[in-house]
């Protein structure tokens, strides 16, 4: 009785039986879990490097902008960037570009 119940537990998903996922929102959903983890980095590693810069080097003035000032600002454009491939943009870029020659080329 329980052995039963216990049974379909240890068998393997047959992928027949699973649900079909769209390919474009399986993409985008990527896009945005990978920008959400890249942005829960950022915001620890860049946590880390003020707070040494703070404990260890806030005394020592070399530039108008402290050290880890440069990391932030620099990984900071690059996750907006990834940001605006994350959120702004439903279709693929080259999707986009795709469908733009198709309409052209049967205009023509």
């Amino acid at each position: 009785m329980i052995q039963g119940d216990l049974t379909t537990f240890n068998t393997p998903k047959d992928p027949s039986m699973e649900p079909q996922k769209d390919y474009s929102l399986w993409r985008v959903a990527q896009k945005r879990a990978r920008f959400k983890r890249s942005l829960t980095i950022y915001l620890l590693v860049n946590l880390f490097l003020w707070l040494i810069w703070a404990f260890k080097g806030a005394r020592i003035v070399q530039s108008t902008l402290p050290w880890p000032a440069w990391v932030s600002l620099s990984w900071g454009i690059a996750l907006v960037f990834q940001f605006i491939e994350a959120y702004t943009k439903g279709k693929d870029w080259v999707q986009h570009e795709y469908e733009q020659l198709t309409k052209k080329k049967s205009n023509s």
